[in-house]
């Protein structure tokens, strides 16, 4: 119990854990997302240096962790807000903005035109020219922090806090955040200027780019009406340390296409440029035809065997030559075939006849032949019924095409088949001292009847004897083996000898 316990409480806590980091991930990946919407927003909207940006967020971070959304009440009692916490008064005018601008007061963008709109402001607009002017060097993210600490943000103990703000910006911001060129990434490939099979696989590999890469953007275009269309192109992000795409050409299909790598930096949004694409074409050099469509001809006209390749749909067509009238008539359907299903119906197949444009069926009644059906071409099958029980059944077929008005018919395939006798019931099963003693009801077109024994009442039914036309029952004297469970059939005797038996009766066990 106390083992059942501690497995417990340990799969407890570990999922806690996991959900925990998993929670943990995710706020990390939305604050730097945070982070780059607002290094986008200084650099090219207040058109600060990359120096500047990384000093103002090294005190956003400081004062929300780029959390748009909080608000705190200070000692006195007033709120504070926002990226930049506004307070009091300064908050309170925020709010103002938003609602008259259409922000939400809550949002990034909405405190990022505010805080574009304060800067502009006379009491503001020295610290807006104070970091317009800062290098774009590591001293000047450090002096950017510390100014914007010191005359915008204003927190007690102006002076540690400026400097430990401009150590965060020299330490947590600068190394990402320099904007620095990030150098031209060139694809290569063995497969480049190269046919390949749709069965392939491309692998696209590249050097590593200098200039703060954090990962790589791999697109593959198809081309089109003559040149690659690169607004269709597939996109893979690729992570900095893996620098390789890998391509199931089954994916792209058949075509020709370009890929092309580019260098990025995630946290200023900085791309750079592909030196050149790497180009291939992909085909199916391996055809693997199915048959989709068959069109056989007729009497004024060829047919046609249509082939598709499964894997990449080319079309690959044999013709057929045209059928004279002469062909026709003196051909006959192919392996016509009848055979017994029941006591009153009987199956007939056949192949396909070239040319035909349908098929008629007879059954010989008496002296005469009386048709049963006419079919279309693509039957291959047909079950006559009202058939007489254990009887000789004889059929014919003949396929018919059009030569212009005339209707031209081929030569008649005949075949016959027996029909099954009617089934008869098992009434009695019992032991008696001469043995196992069955008696079923008599069939007046029996030929003779086949007993079957098994074990077990759902298993396969063994013959075990046979009685003449006239019997009526039998006795089983030396029945060897466990059977407990008893059917009877009729049967009829075909022109070859075979037994044309009727449906197996009841089942009846005999204690």
């Amino acid at each position: 119990m106390k083992k059942t316990l501690r497995l417990f409480l340990f799969t407890f806590f570990s999922l806690i854990m996991m959900l925990i980091a998993l929670g943990v991930q995710a706020s990390a990946s939305e604050t730097q997302s945070r982070k780059s919407q607002v290094f986008s927003y200084l650099t090219e909207s207040l058109g600060f240096n990359s120096a500047a940006a990384c000093g103002i967020m090294a005190n956003i971070e400081h004062e929300s962790n780029f959390d748009s959304s909080l608000v705190i009440i200070d000692c006195n009692g007033r709120p504070s807000g926002g990226l930049c916490q506004w307070n009091g008064g300064r908050f309170r005018n925020l709010q103002n903005f938003c609602n008259q601008n259409g922000y939400s007061y809550l949002s990034i963008k909405g405190q990022l035109e505010y805080l574009k709109h304060e800067l502009k402001d006379q009491s503001y607009k020295h610290i807006n020219n104070y970091l317009k002017s800062v290098p774009d060097t590591e001293g000047g993210a450090y002096d950017a922090a510390y100014y914007w600490c010191y005359h915008f943000e204003r927190p007690r103990n102006r002076s540690g806090q400026s400097a430990s703000r401009g150590a965060s910006a020299i330490r947590s911001y600068w190394p990402r955040y320099r904007i620095s060129e990030i150098s031209t990434v060139d694809p290569y490939s063995g497969a480049d200027d190269k046919t390949l099979d749709l069965s392939e696989i491309v692998r696209v590999g590249w050097d590593q780019a200098s200039g703060g890469v954090t990962s790589y953007l791999a697109q593959v275009a198809p081309k089109e009406n003559g040149s690659f269309n690169w607004e269709k192109a597939r996109t893979y992000p690729i992570s900095k340390s893996a620098r390789l795409l890998t391509l199931n050409l089954s994916d792209l299909g058949v075509g020709r296409y370009a890929v092309r790598v580019f260098g990025q930096n995630d946290y200023t949004g900085v791309t750079g440029k592909c030196k050149d694409a790497v180009k291939f074409n992909v085909a199916c050099l391996h055809h693997d035809y199915k048959l989709t469509d068959r069109v056989e001809p007729t009497l004024d006209q060829a047919g046609k065997d249509v082939f598709v390749c499964e894997k990449c749909g080319q079309k690959h067509t044999e013709k057929k030559d045209t059928l004279s009238c002469e062909q026709f008539e003196k051909n006959a359907v192919q392996d016509f075939d009848a055979t017994e299903t029941s006591a009153s119906t009987g199956k007939l197949e056949w192949k396909p006849f070239s040319g035909a444009q349908g098929y008629r069926i007879w059954q010989r009644i008496g002296e005469e032949w009386v048709k049963l059906t006419t079919l279309k071409p693509d039957v291959r099958s047909y079950t006559a019924k009202k058939l007489d029980s254990a009887s000789r059944c004889a059929f014919k077929i003949e396929a018919f095409g059009k030569n212009g008005e005339e209707t031209v018919w081929s030569d008649a395939a005949t075949a016959s088949a027996w029909t099954r006798p009617d089934d008869v019931k098992l009434t009695k099963a019992s032991r008696t001292d001469d043995g196992l003693k069955l008696k079923w009801e008599k069939s007046d077109q029996a030929q003779g009847y086949t007993i079957y024994a098994c074990s077990d009442s759902d298993g396969e039914y063994t013959p075990v004897a046979s009685a003449d036309a006239k019997a009526g029952g039998i006795t089983l004297k030396d029945l060897k083996g466990s059977f407990r469970y008893f059917r009877v059939a009729p049967f009829l005797l075909s022109a070859k000898g075979t037994k044309i038996h009727a449906k197996q009766s009841n089942a009846l066990t005999a204690a």
